[in-house]
């Protein structure tokens, strides 16, 4: 499923509901609301099998974001080909590896 919520910074759309694990959920301004954070600014713990593209700290404001939205695509095709290749049907980043990547990128 592929949801394109258009371009409204700091919001996945007003009537965005997305459910995760353990009763974790994003709505329409939750991700910046509540300071989501992603590893790379794509990948979220507690939501299996979801990807962001643009996602926390990936807006650059100075700059085109064309290179980050490829260099996040590159990454979310890696990650789609290594499970389709190796049979794996839910994947998910661990918490611990999002803390890792907050404390090099602070």
């Amino acid at each position: 499923i592929i949801y394109a919520t258009g371009f409204e910074v700091g919001s996945l759309g007003r009537d965005t509901w997305i459910q995760g694990k353990n009763q974790h959920h994003i709505t329409g301004t939750s991700a910046a609301d509540e300071a989501l954070e992603a590893y790379l600014g794509a990948a979220i713990p507690d939501f299996p099998n979801l990807f962001m593209l643009l996602g926390p700290n990936t807006g650059l404001g100075h700059n085109s974001v064309v290179l980050m939205i490829e260099s996040q695509v590159e990454y979310v095709v890696r990650m789609l080909t290594e499970a389709l290749d190796n049979g794996i049907d839910t994947f998910e980043v661990n918490k611990e590896v999002v803390d890792g990547y907050y404390k090099w990128l602070w």
